[in-house]
Formats: structure tokens, sequence, C-alpha cells
């Protein structure tokens, strides 16, 4: 026991005695609890119970409630530092977007498509660069991008069971390394 949190080691026997594993417990006030459970070779064992134990030492519990999820999502504190990506493959055409979000509200797009899709939306295609702001808050909100020399452009963001979507198509959230 360390605290409130559970632990266990075992050894592993066999094709997989060079591996040792490791497992903690902890429970909330709430009714809740949260197992992790770490197998690692036995060279990095030490290391890598300690970031198990790291990381059991900063969970927190919350209080359930019946809040909607994303009911006061705020996409500006989302979107700062972060790019979204959509990679689209078919038959005969692939498009490439990445959108990169600044914190001081600058953004950069690169847009590649080709195919039968090389026509559509050619004045955003390249990349571009401008500024960014967002309408609203919670599960939808309205993205205006102001584009250099193109003008704005308007895109539906949505939020929903973890998944991000602009104008209904979804996109991948990664760090955006362009702003550090």
């Amino acid at each position: 026991m360390r605290g409130n949190i559970m632990g266990s080691g075992t050894a592993l026997t066999g094709t997989q005695a060079n591996r040792k594993g490791f497992a903690e417990a902890s429970c909330g006030p709430f009714g809740f609890c949260i197992v992790s459970i770490m197998l690692s070779d036995t060279e990095n064992y030490d290391r890598n119970k300690k970031s198990l134990q790291k990381f059991m030492d900063d969970v927190d519990f919350f209080e359930p409630n019946s809040k909607k999820p994303y009911e006061d999502f705020n996409w500006v504190d989302f979107l700062k530092d972060k790019q979204l990506v959509n990679y689209t493959y078919m038959t005969g055409a692939s498009k490439k977007n990445e959108l990169r979000f600044c914190p001081d509200g600058n953004f950069e797009t690169y847009i590649k498509q080709t195919g039968f899709l090389k026509e559509q939306n050619r004045k955003y295609m390249g990349t571009k660069k401008g500024t960014w702001t967002v309408i609203g808050t919670g599960p939808s909100a309205k993205l205006v991008l102001s584009f250099e020399k193109i003008g704005n452009l308007e895109v539906v963001l949505e939020m929903q069971e973890e998944r991000v979507s602009l104008n209904g198509e979804r996109y991948f959230i990664s760090a955006n390394p362009k702003c550090k």
C-alpha cells in the first residue's frame, strides 16, 4: 500500500521469464476505481514502475454530474497550439488538409488535392496563412478563418465522443510544432 493506492508485482515464467509486471489500483470517494497495469522487460522494470506510480499519484477523482459532455467546451483554448489533420485516399483522388492554430490568433493551412479533387477549392490549395476566431462554445461552434488575400471561410466545428469534425469531416488532433 502507498497511501490509498494498492499495488502488486508479478514475475512471468516460461518464454516470458525476462518480463515483470506491476499493477496499482486506487478508488476515489465517489465509488469509482482506476487500475493501471504495466508489463516490462526486467532491465527497465524499475523505471517503468516509477512512471506508473507517478501516473497513479497524479489521478484526480471528480464527482460525477449530469452535465452533457462538451456543454461548456471552450474551442479557443482547445485549438491553441493544435494541428488538425485530415488525410483522405480513394480510387482516383486524395486530399491532405492540415490546419495549424497558434495561441496569438494566427493560423497556417496546407491543402493538397489530387485526381478528381484537384479542381475543387483551388484558392485554398498550398500553404496559406491568416487569423482565426471561434464563435460560440459547447459541442458545436463556428470557426472563422480569415485568410490573407482570400477572405473569410466559416467552418462548423463539432466535438462528439472525443472526435473533432469540421463541416462533418473528421480531423485528427496533434500538437502544433510550428508555434513553439
